[in-house]
């Protein structure tokens, strides 16, 4: 069979910018440093998609070192509230964060950052970019964050239509304190006094240990989780305000998903009174796609025999490890780095049969 050509079409960004630079210079010049930001969720060891979106984000940070001469690092958001152990009890649908699902009295959580920091040291020390970690449980209860929280809670109906359209209310969700689980779609969060905007008091039901009363306030220490797109864009909105103390710019690299979620949290800080100019740059790394071009996805792939004809070192770090080793980690820089050398090769995506030739196999 002839070999199929590989093939780079110029896409529209790449049409106007010759390399990054062209693109970080109007927002890096008269920064002293530059924070870039990736989160990922810890309902899982990491896959191929979330390897090179990593690696990307690794790559970046040494690529504007060499050519701004700036000092990067990665922050990296531990999403440890993804939820786990779903259930359904009269139509409620309930579950536990990761943080809070115990195997061997160790949090699932944990066991997933396990793989995720030995991926982030060994792409750290070939990079001699650095990164810092924070749990979404310590992000959650900062009291910037809980002041935007409740600012947005104030001004639901504003908000809804873009984080929320389609539920038309916010979802916020409160652990049972003696078990920890929650209403996944917060149908049991109800505000039970409202009277003071910035320190409310609501109830929440527990399917087995009933109602339970949590206060939120900017200093209280009650865990609270909210949703996606909540979270985005509170946390958006602390990175420009970080930037700003630390005269940073600001970068956030997310897989190339996010790109239509990216507009929806754009409008809403725009009702926060934040402009074009403060928002935090963004690079989207490449979708890795499967044979249909859907997205390889975590949670897909513990539906038995979705991915069965893909490679099971594309579905888990640990299968990838025995395989590759450090090797292939290396294989994963090497790539990214072309992306980011060349935007034609960064804005577009790739298929997991493209991977299967790079690693061989």
């Amino acid at each position: 069979m002839d070999e199929k050509p590989l093939v780079y079409p110029p896409v529209v960004l790449a049409h106007i910018v010759d390399n990054l630079a062209d693109y970080f210079a109007p927002k890096i010049r008269d920064k002293d440093s530059v924070e870039i930001h990736y989160s990922a969720q810890l309902n899982g060891h990491p896959h191929m998609g979330t390897l090179t979106s990593l690696a990307t984000a690794f790559t970046v940070g040494k690529y504007i070192a060499e050519i701004f001469g700036k000092e990067p690092v990665i922050k990296f958001e531990a999403l440890d509230n993804a939820p786990v152990g779903k259930f359904s009890i009269d139509g409620r649908e309930y579950c536990r964060m990761h943080a809070h699902h115990l195997v061997d009295g160790i949090p699932l959580s944990e066991i997933h950052m396990a793989s995720f920091l030995r991926v982030m040291n060994y792409f750290s020390s070939s990079t001699d970019v650095k990164f810092e970690v924070e749990t979404y449980r310590d992000f959650q209860k900062n009291p910037f964050v809980r002041s935007k929280l409740l600012e947005i809670i104030e001004r639901e109906e504003e908000f809804v239509p873009f984080i929320a359209p389609s539920e038309g209310k916010l979802r916020i969700r409160f652990p049972c304190e003696s078990c920890d689980v929650m209403e996944k779609t917060s149908k049991d969060s109800i505000i039970l006094d409202g009277s003071n905007p910035r320190d409310l008091l609501y109830q929440s039901n527990c399917p087995e240990h009933g109602d339970y009363q949590v206060r939120v306030s900017a200093d209280s220490d009650t865990l609270i989780d909210f949703n996606t797109s909540l979270r985005n864009v509170i946390k958006e909105a602390k990175f420009i305000e970080d930037a700003r103390r630390s005269n940073a710019m600001s970068l956030m690299v997310d897989g190339g998903d996010w790109t239509g979620m990216a507009f929806q949290v754009m409008q809403s800080l725009g009702l926060m009174g934040y402009s074009i100019s403060d928002l935090p740059l963004r690079v989207f790394s490449p979708i890795i796609e499967d044979w249909s071009s859907a997205k390889f996805s975590k949670s897909v792939y513990v539906k038995e025999g979705t991915y069965k004809h893909i490679p099971e070192e594309f579905l888990n770090y640990i299968k990838f490890r025995k395989t590759f080793g450090d090797r292939g980690l290396d294989i994963i820089l090497e790539e990214a780095q072309r992306w980011v050398e060349d935007p034609k090769k960064l804005f577009r995506n790739y298929s997991t049969d493209y991977l299967r030739k790079v690693f061989n196999i």
